[in-house]
């Protein structure tokens, strides 16, 4: 995603589950920095919480906010890290994000 000079984006990961459930699953999320920052004012906006899906769902997301800037930095990246499945198992555990420097 490329970062802007002015205001926020906001990054999606998708998590899914490769089939319905008859019982509510719930997954601990957290970004980490790989080489953004997540200080403020930082690069993107850090963030952990729990993703619940009801029974029958498949998909959900976590939303991160990436702060533009007019700094060149190079491209930085930052992930979001899953664990603590509760009704499921983790195949993936880890998506990165990549903001693309554009200044």
């Amino acid at each position: 995603m490329h970062e802007g000079d002015a205001g926020a984006r906001t990054a999606v990961f998708n998590v899914s589950l490769s089939k319905p459930s008859s019982a509510w699953v719930s997954v601990s999320y957290a970004s980490a920095s790989a080489n953004a920052s997540a200080n403020k004012p930082g690069d993107y906006t850090g963030k952990t919480g729990t993703l619940t899906f009801a029974p029958g769902t498949t998909s959900s997301s976590v939303k991160v906010v990436v702060n533009a800037d007019t700094s060149f930095e190079g491209d930085e990246n930052f992930n979001v890290t899953l664990s603590g499945a509760s009704g499921a198992t983790i195949t993936d555990a880890t998506g990165v994000g990549t903001i693309v420097d554009d200044d």
